[in-house]
């Protein structure tokens, strides 16, 4: 043109020329053009086009669309490559690494998404919508998946409200382990968590799985278990040689402790003891049960029929010695300040009561009045029990009490017992009161001969 614009653009004449080039040596470097002449573009219809080579590169549509590979952009940015790289970064930062950009998965599918870091894949995303980091995901039958470092590693989404964990897992038409070892799954649907597992098996196989734990909406945790109904925490085993509960505790403290109402109810120590209501052991025990209320704080019931031969509890001592000295069980009061007394050996095949009765021990000394007149004064006698065992030996307590009441006590629902006298020990109480009747009768008869 004769008048170029006073902006200092280049101006060219649209009646003769839509085409402009730049060479550089007498080589053309670039051009860019319209598809009509020049005179045609006041109409913002026709594309701005760009040419390398005697071939199109880019154009920008008359909507502002950039599309290079193609000739019908339909974003403001569309890039098409027929099977090759899509785009690329490079950059000088410390690796130097490319990355690339692919619309497909290149070597292992046509279709998908693939990200590229200096020439390894590190994400793919099939058409499917299943999802690879460092690894290209496996063709998943249900739901979406995200795979992650090898296949079989994965998030899978399955429906709406049904999420799970995989590892060495994926599911086609069923659950097939990804290579051959164990696998396992973890589980969330419907506020349920469950954990599975599975023995060793063949890549491409199906899995079978066994549900390990389940943890219920309620909060109760099942171990070995699906069903979380019976308690907090329920653990089931059936192999005999394995322990259903295993706690271990390296430290000081307690290995278990349980607790109900916010109180601590019992406990294991660090040295295997149990302790029912106290948080500490008296002199080693393995097994403290300590009441702090009226009610009883221990109490063995063998519940059971045709057990007269079974005892309810058992005592033994490792010693081969049955003296005097061999203490079986021990009884104290006063908060265990006293002793009175307990079961010991009788220095033959059985055992004893005994009391505490060291002098050292006692004030007061002095002798027993007489007792013939009280010992005449009891009434041995044969009865049956209402409730209980037939034809026994003994005494009526009101009877007992009236002439010896140290002897009788009261249990907490009234009613009286008697202490310290055996069944052999009333026969012999018998006895003497018979043979005193043998003596009183000779002595009546040394009178009556004034002898």
């Amino acid at each position: 043109t004769a008048s170029p614009e006073s902006s200092g653009r280049l101006t060219l004449d649209r009646a003769t020329f839509n085409q402009f080039f730049m060479k550089v040596n007498g080589t053309e470097e670039l051009r860019f053009y319209t598809d009509v002449a020049l005179s045609s573009i006041a109409s913002a219809t026709n594309p701005l086009l760009f040419e390398t080579g005697g071939s199109e590169r880019m154009r920008i549509d008359s909507a502002g669309n950039v599309g290079i590979g193609t000739s019908s952009p339909g974003a403001k940015l569309e890039l098409y490559s027929a099977g090759t790289l899509n785009l690329r970064l490079n950059g000088s930062l410390v690796g130097g690494n490319t990355v690339d950009f692919y619309n497909y998965i290149p070597a292992v599918s046509n279709d998908g998404f693939s990200i590229d870091i200096g020439g390894t894949n590190r994400l793919s995303m099939t058409n499917s919508g299943n999802l690879g980091l460092g690894v290209t995901p496996s063709a998943w039958g249900v739901g979406k998946a995200f795979e992650v470092g090898a296949l079989g590693n994965a998030l899978w989404g399955v429906s709406a409200n049904d999420v799970r964990i995989m590892q060495n897992a994926y599911y086609s038409d069923a659950e097939r382990y990804a290579s051959s070892t164990t696998a396992s799954m973890y589980r969330q649907a419907s506020g349920i968590h469950q954990w599975f597992t599975a023995p060793s098996g063949t890549a491409g196989d199906a899995i079978s799985f066994t549900q390990a734990m389940t943890l219920g909406a309620n909060g109760n945790l099942a171990v070995g278990d699906t069903s979380t109904g019976n308690a907090r925490l329920f653990s089931y085993i059936s192999d005999a040689s394995l322990a259903a509960i295993n706690a271990r505790q390296d430290g000081a403290g307690p290995i278990q402790v349980w607790n109900s109402g916010g109180t601590e109810r019992a406990r294991i120590d660090s040295s295997g003891r149990l302790l029912v209501g106290t948080t500490s052991n008296v002199s080693g025990e393995i097994l403290n049960a300590t009441q702090t209320t009226t009610n009883t704080a221990l109490f063995v019931n063998l519940n059971a029929a045709s057990t007269t031969a079974s005892s309810a509890i058992s005592v033994r001592k490792f010693d081969n010695d049955n003296t005097t000295s061999q203490i079986y069980m021990e009884f104290a009061y006063n908060a265990g300040g006293n002793g009175a007394g307990g079961i010991q050996g009788n220095g033959s095949s059985g055992v004893q009561f005994y009391s505490s009765s060291d002098a050292r021990l006692k004030e007061n000394v002095k002798p027993l009045e007489s007792q013939l007149a009280n010992i005449m004064a009891l009434k041995p006698s044969k009865f049956d029990y209402i409730d209980g065992p037939k034809d026994c030996t003994g005494f009526i307590a009101q009877e007992m009490e009236q002439v010896y009441p140290d002897t009788v006590g009261e249990t907490a629902d009234g009613y009286k017992t008697i202490g310290g006298i055996s069944t052999m020990e009333a026969r012999l109480i018998k006895a003497i009161q018979e043979q005193q009747a043998i003596i009183e009768s000779l002595k009546a008869r040394l009178d009556a001969a004034n002898l």
